[in-house]
């Protein structure tokens, strides 16, 4: 299958495809996008993905680094965009009630612009941002004297951080970008900067509802973009305890069919007895014999609070 040939853009009219790609990455209307600037990215995505899935655990950090500072350097409107304020300030209030009062210490994996570090910071919290590459957050380090910035290669974090300093490490919409055999490498190397009883609280899409990255605007249905590979709950639990977390909690999200059923603002919080929950649906979905029914069994259960998004909390021991 000849993934950059036109007639995948060619399926949706121009105005629905770039309706679709600006929902995706949350870019607003002020932002100029056209159809060919979106075959530029899908055709570069793709490209860059399958270098990244190659790379040996050797050039992995050298190749992941040349491959965002191209992707964001020839794909300028990315990093130039940001999302609309007020769904942006929602997503930010999340993690900022997850965290807690402070001060704490704080870490955040991949914080781009640095946008939620920044107000973690103006609420007292002591920060440091990382990213593959350093373009895309030193303008936001520079505003406040509790926030800082480095780059690292998000999977072995206490080569670049000392261990055993950190009480909250974050991260959103990252852990779909690692190369699927880092993911153990990454959790471990979480666990040794945190420290005893931190937390490392992450969002990620949810692998039932993928491919969730570039490929879901033309329905393509395998990992070819830099979603090297999307997780679910089951998945994550499996790997936490091996990594050295003691529990995993769910954050609770009420689904957007539900949010416009019901319009009540609801604390955010992490549960166990939520998490074995969502557990029962994910283990009902699985075992559905067809992708289709796949499909639309996780739609269905999306009304009974199976959100399109893993957000965990995972938690260091006390005693560790």
């Amino acid at each position: 299958m000849n993934m950059d040939q036109k007639g995948y853009l060619n399926n949706l009219s121009g105005r629905e495809i770039i309706r679709k790609y600006r929902k995706l990455l949350h870019i607003p209307d002020n932002v100029h996008i056209d159809p060919d600037m979106i075959q530029k990215h899908w055709n570069l995505e793709v490209e860059l993905a399958r270098r990244l899935i190659k790379s040996s655990p050797e050039t992995r950090w050298e190749t992941s680094r040349s491959v965002y500072t191209r992707f964001y350097r020839e794909l300028p409107w990315l990093n130039e965009a940001t999302s609309c304020p007020r769904d942006s300030k929602e997503r930010e209030n999340k993690f900022i009630e997850l965290v807690g009062p402070s001060p704490m210490k704080i870490y955040e994996i991949g914080s781009g612009t640095g946008d939620l570090l920044f107000r973690l910071a103006e609420t007292g919290h002591d920060c440091r941002g990382c990213d593959i590459t350093a373009e895309r957050g030193e303008s936001q380090s520079r505003k406040h004297p509790r926030l800082n910035y480095g780059t690292c290669d998000g999977v072995h974090l206490h080569r670049f951080e000392k261990e055993n300093q950190y009480d909250v490490v974050i991260s959103s919409n990252v852990l779909e970008h690692l190369h699927p055999d880092d993911l153990m490498p990454h959790l471990r190397s979480v666990t040794r900067i945190l420290k005893k009883g931190g937390r490392y609280i992450l969002k990620t899409p949810h692998a039932l509802f993928g491919p969730n990255g570039i490929e879901s605007l033309l329905g393509v249905r395998c990992h070819v973009g830099l979603h090297l590979k999307e997780y679910c709950i089951t998945d994550l639990r499996k790997a936490a305890g091996p990594a050295g977390f003691e529990r995993l909690e769910t954050v609770f999200l009420l689904p957007n069919p539900l949010k416009r059923i019901i319009p009540i603002k609801i604390k955010t919080r992490s549960f166990r007895i939520y998490t074995s929950y969502l557990l029962l649906l994910e283990s009902i979905i699985r075992f559905c014999p067809t992708d289709l029914l796949k499909k639309s069994l996780s739609f269905l259960f999306r009304f009974i609070l199976l959100p399109r998004v893993v957000f965990i909390v995972l938690f260091k021991p006390v005693d560790s």
